[in-house]
């Protein structure tokens, strides 16, 4: 049977080799399919960093036109003190920090649920402290010379927060950075992309 499959492009095993070699082909095949479905994840990692006791953490150059979307995965982030963690976006190397981030932050404690709406010279996160959070925040077009839209999740066991906006200067950014007004962050960031 000459040809291959229509969607991954593994090739037909020719009828001569069917009987004799069957079991080799049939464990090939096994291990193409297996390969291909790991690498056509829908996140792949772009970048990471781990950090300790820094008062800004940056990752340049994350964001390229190869994804249209981007998660930032914040895991065991902590602090000396209770200090809200902002992020900025960054190109060629140099956070804007213009008051062009408009955020509304819902904050998830207790029974109560509140929200704010502002316009911020970061996108004003979620409160670090010296318990372990995490968070993540999806980040749509960053990488276009148009409006960056965010939305995210984050907390530790005392309080959890829901916060989205947008910032509204017609730029592509490559990069962010995070950081604490005061004190310092301890923890590891990854950014992915997801596949279209």
């Amino acid at each position: 049977m000459p040809g291959s499959t229509p969607v991954f492009g593994f090739p037909y095993p020719d009828p001569s080799d069917l009987v004799a070699n069957y079991p080799a082909l049939g464990q090939q095949l096994a291990e193409d399919v297996e390969d291909e479905i790991i690498a056509s994840g829908g996140l792949v990692l772009v970048a990471s960093q781990s950090f300790t006791t820094v008062s800004s953490a940056s990752i340049n150059s994350c964001f390229t036109s190869a994804y249209l979307n981007y998660k930032i995965v914040l895991s065991s982030i902590v602090s000396a003190g209770n200090f809200d963690l902002k992020l900025r976006l960054r190109a060629a190397g140099t956070d804007d920090t213009g008051s062009n981030y408009l955020v509304e932050r819902g904050v998830f404690a207790g029974a109560g649920i509140s929200g704010v709406s502002a316009t911020e010279t970061s996108f004003v996160w979620l409160p670090v402290s010296t318990v372990a959070g995490f968070g993540y925040i999806d980040l749509n077009r960053v990488n276009l010379a148009s409006t960056t839209f965010m939305n995210s999740f984050g907390g530790n066991n005392q309080v959890l927060f829901n916060i989205s906006g947008y910032h509204n200067q017609s730029t592509a950014y490559d990069g962010f950075t995070f950081f604490v007004d005061s004190g310092t962050l301890t923890g590891t960031i990854r950014v992915y992309g997801y596949k279209d």
